[in-house]
């Protein structure tokens, strides 16, 4: 019998830690969160065990710590010994950034130290991690910056929007229109844009006249608008789109790769993914495809390696930890299993198409349907149907290249959508 499980590629397409794990998180600072059966751990880049599965749900590692979930809304933060800091009270996922974190406790945000203490008590009603010294923070629709102290230094103002800070730039709206102001509050690139994207790599992606193009911090257009969407430069390139499908351009504007079906959202270590017939595979900078679309799905690079999905026999594997090494029987968890309560199971659809129930997309969708549509009557019957059809859809054309390459479109620019609208990308512990 075969299942679909998780293992690590190098850049060769070589893989270098067996696909024996039911999930994988990226690489951070030497280590992946894993799933073995049904508990996550970490492992070390020979595939070793050197913190044992025995979370429900593991983050990745940040500034020498990682949060962990036992259940319920008891959490944890770990050092990379497998030592737990602190306790936590929550059932929200964070992450370390400049020394802090923030955390959601009940309705409310606040920020905790490396101890887990908090250095700023949770009465936020929204809060964004600090970047640049700076973090983003909302009590009612009133949004303002405050620094480590908690000390306000942009004051709240009456905004539907203020992002993050990103190379002393924050996005804002003002009047229905976006614009970016200074770490002191003052608006130095006047609100006329339709959508905005932050600043990376001195440049932003802005939505103007119904087409994307990208400016420079005076607010001047380098590229002018005339693609259907943008995104983020990294690495040098951007994603766009001139029609149904997505290319990359230069900061020239000029297309380095020309749109085609199937490409990742961004470059990371010179690759970005490639689904070709319903697999996946990299391409690098030029346009070539460097590692076959021969995977059931695949992450990004970091550090070296990506996480990869194969199909994999079920079969007694050996697992290594630190100190031991014994024998188990891999889970059959690494497809959602049919369950009698609707809350329980899985995004069926999106989990086929992007290969993982733990990705950035497929968290996106999940909090879409219990924070927007598990609220209203017409959410909910839409969901009742979704998982009456949604399991025999993915069982008879699940593994069909024309099913994956059509919901990936489809979704992609549903769960973009979503993400400009607000709702977090982030570990979604829930379910």
């Amino acid at each position: 019998m075969k299942r679909i499980k998780n293992g690590f590629i190098d850049q060769t397409g070589k893989i270098v830690i067996e696909p024996n794990f039911d999930g994988s998180r990226n690489f951070s600072e030497g280590l992946a969160s894993v799933v073995y059966g049904e508990k996550w751990g970490y492992i070390d880049k020979t595939g070793q065990f050197v913190i044992e599965p025995n979370f429900k749900a593991a983050m990745e590692f940040s500034e020498g710590l990682a949060a962990v979930w036992y259940g319920g809304d008891k959490s944890g933060v770990l050092d990379k010994s497998g030592r737990i800091i602190s306790f936590l009270k929550s059932d929200k996922p964070f992450f370390f950034k400049e020394g802090l974190a923030r955390i959601q406790i009940g309705n409310k945000y606040g920020f905790i130290d490396k101890t887990g203490k908090f250095a700023i008590e949770p009465i936020y009603d929204f809060a964004m991690p600090f970047n640049e010294e700076i973090a983003c923070v909302a009590i009612g629709n009133n949004r303002g910056f405050i620094d480590k102290t908690g000390r306000y230094v942009i004051k709240p103002k009456l905004t539907s929007f203020m992002g993050e800070c990103q190379e002393g730039l924050i996005a804002v709206t003002y009047g229905g229109k976006y614009g970016f102001m200074d770490k002191e509050g003052e608006i130095v690139i006047e609100p006329r844009f339709e959508m905005v994207c932050d600043f990376s790599e001195s440049l932003a992606c802005v939505k103007y006249g119904g087409r994307w193009g990208c400016i420079d911090k005076t607010g001047r257009f380098v590229i002018e608008p005339k693609f259907e969407s943008g995104l983020y430069f990294k690495e040098g390139l951007a994603r766009v789109s001139s029609g149904k499908d997505y290319g990359f351009i230069d900061k020239t504007g000029a297309y380095v790769i020309e749109p085609q079906e199937g490409l990742g959202w961004y470059f990371y270590e010179g690759l970005v993914t490639k689904v070709q017939n319903g697999k996946y595979g990299y391409m690098s900078k030029t346009g070539r495809v460097v590692i076959e679309p021969k995977f059931e799905g695949a992450g990004d690079f970091h550090e070296g390696l990506a996480w990869v999905a194969v199909e994999n026999n079920i079969q007694t594997t050996t697992i290594r930890y630190s100190r031991h090494s014994r024998q188990y029987q891999p889970s059959n968890q690494s497809q959602p299993k049919l369950s009698t309560k609707r809350k329980k199971e899985g995004c069926y659809i999106a989990t086929s198409v992007y290969g993982s129930y733990d990705c950035s997309e497929v968290w996106t969708l999940r909090r879409y349907r219990d924070s927007v549509l598990d609220n209203s009557w017409y959410g909910r019957l839409f969901i009742s149907c979704y998982y009456a059809v949604s399991p025999t859809l993915v069982k008879w054309f699940g593994k069909a290249g024309w099913y994956r390459n059509l919901f990936r479109k489809l979704l992609d620019k549903w769960v973009k959508k979503l993400n400009e609208q607000g709702l977090d990308n982030t570990l979604y512990y829930k379910d």
